[in-house]
């Protein structure tokens, strides 16, 4: 990779100073599925937003920006670090959020050092990349002077490096040109040469109107000109008027249509030394530019330090700045196993909230004598949410970031599992089942009794029974072998008398209440299980029409009955029993079937007209 690169950039790295190794075991463990399925950087469309990333992304800097999305992809196992940064970005709150305001106002002045060095290694760097370098070295004091309680090392890494400020300030011009190649980049008085060849550059205005004043006295040409273009360089032009007061040593350069334009020897003798002045200085302020990019070259590494230091300045910034404004509060850290929070919010889903709505908080609580958490209750009534929340809610914590909830205890983990959603992978021929079983293969193998792992919807993707069978045997599993911390969310009701044969499962549900055809979710996780579904009133919300919907009713029921008559039926589909009753349902009105199939903005008055008198028949 290092050839590549150098082969690529045709010139050494200089600021690739050594290779770090990053091991699994340093980080909480998250595989594709759970990166994808929480939404870190990414929704599940592609999109960048909303996802947690660009919730919790206020940061001032592109450095600390690009910090923030590594520390989501890669929560630290160990919970020192986490630790500090907690106990930082509390520093930064202590005070009513003052100190916060203050660092956020001198990071607004900083450019992407990290970038710049890179470019400056490459010898790739512009005039203004180092100009931005400068301005924000010389803003490294007004970082510094908020952070006196920041631990030592950060403070030893923000430290102000005067021979670079020193050598850009001297060097490059307050604001220099975009391009070297235009000059205006190298400073007065860095360098004589360059600035005597400036001077003669300069002085050509003020030699040009001294000429022009001398020829017009001499030829007594009142409207002579001395201008200069880049095509034709300097010249004298003269009306044709004039033509006969023109001097003999003029010799002509340029012809127009009403005038003529000449050089004089001394004009041409000034035009050679000035043109070669400004050629030489072009040239002269390119090699002087490459000079102070080859003297940066030794302080690479300190300025590499600096952009890391000033990242995660800006990453703590960022967290508390988050805290501070949607009320978060700080985790705590245990070496009993096991997961306590109390109040807890799903962070994007709350962000997204608008018109005054309230994220309605939830407990989890998982530990020993409590493995899994069996989530029952309708469709849209908040399981995925919950679930969601309580992994976000582990892995902010494990960032060092404050998180939405009233309290907070970890115990220590080493994976975050999910398997949530339904989506195929056809390009691999994977059908939606064979996705589902691959993520469930994976957690089965690999979750330990330190594992966070969501279940959502096992056994769905395939008929009712093997999807019942599987989804029974996968929770045995989990509880008997695994014994990882578990929220394992399902519509089959028959899964929640496993907490008759399990100390450790226990059965939790979000409920609903119904209002004639309506239904209002609470979204409140509650003790012990639910009692239905609501699938048909879903199915409802989303605009399933009426007589699908009249149909499906009549066939739950239908079901309902059969069961009741014949709860062992291996097949809810196979014909009723011989003495099976039919079910009872009152044939609807004439009148009403009428009434049902009429649209209004279909009709003209006339037939509006029709339809109520014959409306008024069938209810005789």
């Amino acid at each position: 990779m290092l050839r590549y690169a150098q082969a690529t950039q045709t010139r050494a790295l200089p600021h690739i100073q050594a290779l770090s190794v990053e091991r699994d075991g340093a980080f909480l463990g998250l595989d594709t599925a759970t990166r994808r399925n929480l939404e870190l950087t990414e929704t599940l469309r592609g999109q960048p937003a909303p996802t947690l990333c660009s919730l919790l992304d206020t940061c001032i800097t592109s450095m600390g920006a690009r910090f923030l999305r590594h520390a989501l992809h890669h929560p630290l196992r160990n919970p020192a670090i986490p630790t500090a940064r907690l106990a930082a970005i509390e520093t930064l709150l202590d005070d009513g959020g003052r100190t916060l305001r203050v660092v956020r106002q001198a990071l607004r002045g900083f450019a992407d050092i990290e970038r710049i060095a890179g470019r400056i290694a490459l010898f790739s760097a512009r005039p203004r990349d180092l100009s931005s370098l400068r301005d924000s070295l010389h803003r490294l004091a007004e970082l510094r002077e908020p952070l006196h309680d920041a631990p030592a090392q950060l403070l030893v890494e923000l430290a102000t490096p005067s021979a670079v400020l020193d050598l850009l300030t001297r060097s490059i011009l307050p604001e220099p040109s975009a391009l070297i190649r235009d000059g205006g980049v190298i400073a007065n008085g860095f360098d004589a040469d360059l600035d005597e060849l400036r001077a003669l550059n300069d002085n050509c205005g003020s030699f040009l109107v001294d000429l022009e004043a001398r020829e017009r006295e001499r030829s007594g040409i009142a409207n002579l000109k001395v201008e200069y273009n880049r095509v034709h360089g300097f010249y004298i032009e003269i009306t044709n008027a004039n033509a006969a007061k023109v001097p003999e040593d003029y010799r002509r350069r340029q012809t127009l249509k009403n005038a003529e334009r000449y050089i004089t020897p001394e004009l041409k003798a000034f035009e050679d030394k000035a043109l070669s002045a400004q050629d030489r200085a072009l040239a002269r302020e390119k090699m002087l530019y490459e000079g102070v990019l080859t003297a940066l070259q030794a302080d690479l590494p300190q300025l590499q330090r600096i952009a890391r230091a000033v990242a995660h300045t800006d990453l703590l910034a960022c967290f508390a700045d988050i805290a501070l404004a949607r009320n978060y509060c700080r985790p705590l850290f245990s070496e009993e196993p096991g997961l306590l929070i109390e109040g807890g919010r799903h962070p994007v889903v709350e962000g997204e909230l608008t018109g005054g709505e309230s994220f309605i908080a939830n407990d989890t609580k998982l530990g020993d004598g409590r493995r899994l958490l069996l989530i029952t209750g309708p469709n849209m009534g908040g399981k995925s949410t919950y679930m969601r929340q309580t992994a976000l809610i582990a892995l902010m914590a494990h960032i060092g970031s404050f998180v939405p909830a009233t309290r907070v205890v970890l115990g220590p983990l080493d994976q975050i599992f999910t398997r949530i959603g339904a989506s195929d992978d056809l390009a691999s021929g994977r059908s939606t089942f064979m996705v589902e079983m691959t993520e469930s293969a994976a957690i089965l193998h690999h979750a330990t009794e330190r594992s966070l792992v969501l279940m959502d919807e096992v056994g769905r993707g395939t008929s009712t029974f093997d999807g019942m069978a599987l989804a029974f045997a996968i929770c045995r599993h989990l509880v008997e072998k695994n014994r990882a911390l578990t929220l394992f969310a399902t519509h089959y009701f028959e899964l929640t008398l496993l907490a008759n044969e399990y100390a450790d499962l226990a059965n939790v549900h979000l409920d609903a209440v119904e209002h004639g055809e309506r239904i209002v979710f609470l979204h409140a996780v509650e003790e012990g299980p639910a009692n239905q579904s609501y699938g048909i009133q879903v199915a409802a919300l989303a605009g399933i029409p009426g007589s699908v919907l009249k149909a499906a009713r009549r066939q739950l029921r239908e079901f309902e009955q059969r069961a009741s008559v014949n709860p062992l039926q291996p097949d809810l589909f196979a014909s009723p029993l011989p003495n099976y009753p039919e079910p009872l349902e009152a044939e609807p009105h004439p009148a009403m079937l009428k009434l049902a199939a009429i649209d209004p903005n279909e009709l003209t008055p006339k037939q509006a007209l029709d339809a109520l008198y014959e409306l008024k028949a069938l209810s005789k």
